[in-house]
């Protein structure tokens, strides 16, 4: 929208009400600068006014869900949605690590079968558009390193680390098919065991006393679809390393480009294919600093700010792979206008930083502490809260050990003696509810310990060659546009100092008074041989 390279408007896929999407994305302080540009541009009317008259001519939002048959879209939606489109960027998906399996695959893999099947439909009646799938560098799983910007094998990682002979059966659909009913019959199972109480007397000990059936029936509800996702999110992790994948994300991402591939081919359609790392904040457009999620890097950050993570499953010598998101969004703007010949099969970017310019965990975990010992959280009477620098065990046998002795085996004998308390004095049963809690989220925490551990200990070695070449290879005139940084050009330390740092608590967490350096006070990108300049 800022580079106006759209001579139609775009057309954008979303999930939910459009008019309350688009409400949403509009009092993004993303927009900002968009906002004041327009609002120099048209001095007829109000600054809100000028700006919203502007952004829906440029944007026609469709209500679309990816886990629903159709997607949601009517005959007439569909034919507004892809009709005379030339590029179909598809980004959508489920992302965390630990989501169920069959949630992750009806997003993921049958949204993604059906969405470039609607372009297809119309396309039809034009010139095929390119379908441009945004995966994840993360879906070459366990394979050997390096890992390369290829078209995934239609087969399992395990087999070619094993050998056809002794890998699990490898079929896509069988998979997809076995996964579904494994989250029908596990709904089906505890929606049952709300139906017979099993849940009730727990539900009670967490509920003041008195509380109505309501109150009581809602509270068994959340206990069981809690207990189901845990269950299916564990079942999708063990079906993922079966096959040589870590999790059910990177499995599903996996399998989604190898069905979108034969799709594609299937009905014509040129597909690229463009597969970040870990996405930060962006180190220069929109605006430095500017991130709106929480995944891997930002839930440790401020667990070290607020002096709650003593340790945690790393080595000082493991590479983070991380991408800012406007580096990412060049790479895909860029990509789009390279489809693959006819008849050939998809092009495959990847973009990451470890292969140009490595930031190692170690590193970070210092960095983190330093920056929050200057510039510290506040707690609620407004003193600074004193950051912890967590210790990195490069084993997480190790680390599940620690916890064990330090937080299980405590919990174990406090519950031991809670237990034989009697049941029908308040504080007791105040007490065996906050033990409840307390073994809970430590079982979590090892849960997602194992789970994360995997991108803090494994080793990844993601190329990026081809990546950066479709970027060094514009004229100058567009170099000006989408190569003005890359990942080689960035003080890692100063990133997270005076951008990411600051922009996760500022956008992330709300908080007032931080802000990310702005583009000619940051450090940043202070590896950059040339000057860098905002168009």
């Amino acid at each position: 929208l800022w580079e106006g390279l759209g001579a139609r408007p775009l057309r954008l896929l979303a999930r939910g009400d459009p008019a309350t999407r688009l409400a949403e994305l509009k009092a993004s302080q993303v927009f900002m600068r968009l906002r004041r540009r327009v609002a120099l541009d048209d001095g007829t009317v109000s600054d809100d006014e000028a700006f919203d008259r502007w952004f829906s001519a440029q944007v026609h939002c469709f209500s679309c869900d990816l886990e629903v048959d159709g997607l949601g879209l009517t005959d007439d939606d569909k034919q507004a949605a892809f009709g005379g489109v030339d590029i179909v960027m598809h980004c959508a998906a489920r992302v965390s690590w630990d989501e169920r399996l069959d949630v992750a695959i009806r997003a993921n893999i049958l949204g993604s079968r059906q969405l470039l099947a609607a372009a297809a439909g119309e396309a039809a009646k034009q010139r095929p558009p390119v379908f441009l799938h945004i995966s994840s560098a993360f879906v070459h799983g366990m394979a050997p390193r390096p890992h390369a910007e290829m078209v995934l094998p239609k087969c399992s990682i395990r087999s070619r680390l094993e050998g056809t002979a002794t890998a699990p059966r490898f079929d896509i659909e069988e998979i997809i098919s076995a996964a579904l009913a494994e989250g029908a019959r596990t709904d089906a199972e505890f929606a049952d065991a709300v139906t017979r109480g099993a849940f009730r007397e727990d539900a009670l000990v967490r509920l003041p006393p008195g509380s109505s059936p309501e109150n009581v029936q809602a509270m068994e509800q959340r206990m069981a679809e809690r207990r189901a996702r845990t269950h299916l999110s564990q079942h999708g992790i063990d079906v993922a390393r079966r096959h040589g994948w870590w999790d059910p994300y990177t499995l599903s991402k996996g399998m989604a480009e190898m069905c979108l591939e034969m799709d594609a081919k299937e009905h014509g359609l040129p597909l690229i294919v463009v597969r970040p790392s870990g996405i930060s904040s962006c180190v220069r457009e929109p605006m430095p600093g500017w991130i709106d999620c929480y995944l891997l890097n930002e839930p440790i950050i401020e667990a070290t700010g607020r002096g709650q993570l003593s340790a945690f499953p790393g080595r000082t010598d493991s590479v983070i792979d991380m991408v800012p998101a406007d580096i990412v969004v060049n790479l895909i703007l860029v990509a789009a206008t390279r489809p693959p010949e006819s008849g050939v099969g998809p092009e495959v970017y990847q973009c990451s930083s470890g292969d140009i310019n490595p930031v190692h965990q170690g590193d970070m975990a210092q960095w983190w502490y330093q920056y929050f010992r200057q510039f510290p959280f506040r707690d609620a009477k407004g003193r600074a809260v004193m950051p912890v620098q967590p210790k990195l065990i490069g084993s997480l046998e190790e680390f599940l050990a620690r916890m064990r002795w330090r937080a299980g085996v405590p919990l174990s004998a406090a519950s031991s003696a809670a237990s034989v308390l009697p049941g029908n004095i308040h504080w007791v049963r105040n007490l065996r509810d906050r033990l409840g809690k307390m073994r809970g989220a430590v079982d979590n925490a090892m849960r997602l310990a194992s789970l994360y551990s995997v991108y803090t200990i494994e080793r990844f070695d993601f190329r990026s060659d081809k990546g950066r070449a479709v970027l060094k290879n514009l004229c100058e005139e567009d170099r000006q546009l989408f190569d003005a940084a890359d990942c080689g050009d960035i003080d890692w330390k100063a990133y997270f100092s005076e951008l990411h740092i600051p922009g996760m608590r500022k956008y992330v967490l709300k908080e007032a008074d931080i802000e990310p350096l702005a583009l000619e006070e940051t450090r940043a990108l202070s590896r950059r041989k040339a000057p860098v300049s905002r168009l």
